[in-house]
């Protein structure tokens, strides 16, 4: 309460805000209230009485804006993808803070939220401009880290093929959605063509899906998958000519082709026995395939009856099952 006192008439002191002032300070039952920025002029009167004049004074001072600071929570970090994260920033003259991202293309500011939008540093700033009643507080700042986001592979397992069979289609995807890169393990065995394991020779065949990352996700643990390529059937013909040597003497060449049942291409590299049946050693013989898939040799000296039965023997190879054709020894 401001204090007056007057001279010994014994009126009161009336304490009033000068009318110029009544946008910066009011006086309520005594109590000067601060209202606005500017000068507080206040007047004491007293009234007049007998044998004294009215008394008046005036007593002024500045009123200037208040001071206001911001207090603002340090945020919890984030992952890319993950939930929004609660900012609470507070400004001690109650008036509303504003909150901005210096980092857009880390963050953005939802409402009382930052929402990430790529792995990073995200910087948060919380601002309020002031008033007529108070100043401008200091700008406040906080960062959170928005981590990269995991990612998985779903590599489903393969069906198995054949030696020069159709290639097998590979079905591989990253949770992430970015492209999966498949690479064969076993190049001797297959290749990879597209997203196709293509059948190079018979084995396991073993296919790894990997996702190396990017800006926002870390590397994908990499799957792998395994099938088989088995060896291919065949089909096996063959036949026999001969030469004289002397009476029921005769030297036997047999000629024997080797297909693949699976494409209809010669078979290389196949061994080939062919030999009387129940014969001994010496009305056979052994050859390999050549690249057109035949295989040639010759037996003899032998005796032996004309349309004698011979059986032809397509060893198991590397990437082909064995075989069996039979024929007759030519007439004479």
């Amino acid at each position: 309460m401001p204090a007056a006192t007057g001279g010994g008439s014994a009126n009161p002191v009336v304490i009033s805000v000068d009318p110029t002032s009544a946008g910066v300070c009011s006086i309520t039952v005594g109590i000067v209230s601060l209202n606005g920025v500017g000068t507080c002029t206040l007047n004491a009167d007293q009234a007049a009485a007998q044998g004294f004049n009215a008394g008046h004074a005036s007593q002024s001072f500045a009123v200037s804006k208040a001071d206001q600071s911001i207090t603002f929570a340090q945020p919890g970090d984030t992952g890319f993808g993950g939930s929004d994260v609660a900012l609470t920033a507070t400004a001690s003259s109650g008036l509303d803070v504003t909150l901005t991202s210096e980092t857009p293309g880390v963050c953005s500011v939802v409402g009382t939220s930052v929402h990430p939008v790529s792995a990073g540093t995200c910087t948060i700033t919380a601002t309020q401009l002031g008033n007529d009643v108070f100043n401008a507080a200091t700008p406040v700042s906080r960062s959170l880290s928005v981590a990269k986001a995991a990612q998985t592979i779903t590599f489903a397992q393969p069906g198995n093929t054949v030696y020069g069979g159709a290639d097998v289609a590979l079905t591989a995807s990253a949770s992430s959605g970015l492209a999966v890169t498949l690479t064969s393990e076993t190049p001797g065995v297959c290749t990879v063509v597209g997203t196709s394991a293509h059948p190079v020779a018979a084995g396991t065949c073993t296919i790894t899906a990997s996702q190396g990352g990017n800006g926002n996700y870390v590397a994908a643990t990499p799957v792998s998958r395994s099938l088989t390529v088995a060896k291919a059937p065949v089909t096996v013909t063959t036949k026999a000519t001969s030469s004289v040597l002397s009476l029921l003497t005769l030297r036997v060449t047999y000629t024997t082709t080797v297909k693949s049942a699976v494409t209809g291409l010669p078979a290389a590299g196949v061994p080939v026995t062919t030999k009387l049946n129940g014969g001994s050693a010496v009305t056979g013989c052994t050859a390999v395939t050549n690249a057109s898939g035949v295989a040639t040799c010759t037996a003899g000296p032998i005796v032996i009856a004309i349309l004698s039965p011979f059986t032809a023997t397509a060893a198991e190879s590397s990437n082909y099952l064995g075989g069996t054709a039979t024929g007759l020894t030519p007439l004479l």
